[in-house]
């Protein structure tokens, strides 16, 4: 084996133990992160309540209604609403198409189609709700290139920069490492008082 090879073995062993550390610290930052939920069966429950709440409140004709979970990782919130309601459409996205196998192994409800696809591509089918749990600065992004406009935003623990809500909802008593509460900011971009609103 050549010399240029035994470094080529070298560099690719060095990445590949910078990548662990990055998937490990990603791992241990979302344990102490205070804005990070954790979503065990405990956390579903009560924050699929709250959910609810909103759509009851916001949106109680759900057959209207499409179901978007964008970043959707296993579903699991998409499913505990899929149970209790009747949409036009269920559709959960996500980039990853390993995620989108795993959510497909937990038997989710057969409403649910799983979608694998760059959800800053993806143009939600109107009128929607779309639930979303993602950082702020995706958030902002899909804010700005427009892909919630016209429909009823619901956004887990993570707002919209910059963006004022149409109502904050204060979930409690959520067993969490260092927290337990979380808050869920509502976007309501169906309104023509609205700047998204009016982007139909």
């Amino acid at each position: 084996m050549t010399s240029l090879a035994y470094v080529a073995i070298l560099i690719l062993g060095i990445l590949t133990l910078f990548w662990q550390l990055f998937v490990t610290f990603k791992k241990i930052w979302r344990l102490i992160d205070p804005n990070y939920v954790i979503l065990v069966d405990s956390n579903i429950a009560s924050i699929g309540q709250s959910l609810q709440g909103i759509i009851d409140k916001y949106a109680p004709d759900t057959a209207n209604y499409n179901l978007v979970e964008l970043g959707c990782g296993r579903a699991v919130v998409t499913q505990h609403l899929a149970n209790s309601n009747n949409f036009k459409k269920i559709l959960a996205i996500d980039s990853e198409s390993n995620i989108i196998a795993a959510a497909k192994k937990l038997k989710p409800n057969p409403k649910i189609e799983f979608l694998v696809e760059d959800i800053f591509k993806f143009q939600s089918p109107k009128p929607s709700i779309i639930y979303c749990y993602l950082f702020p600065r995706i958030m902002s992004r899909l804010y700005i290139e427009r892909r919630l406009k016209g429909n009823l935003i619901i956004s887990l623990t993570f707002p919209i920069k910059g963006v004022e809500p149409t109502e904050i909802i204060l979930i409690e008593n959520l067993p969490r490492l260092r927290f337990t509460q979380c808050e869920i900011f509502v976007y309501d971009f169906r309104t023509k008082n609205h700047p998204e609103g009016s982007l139909s």
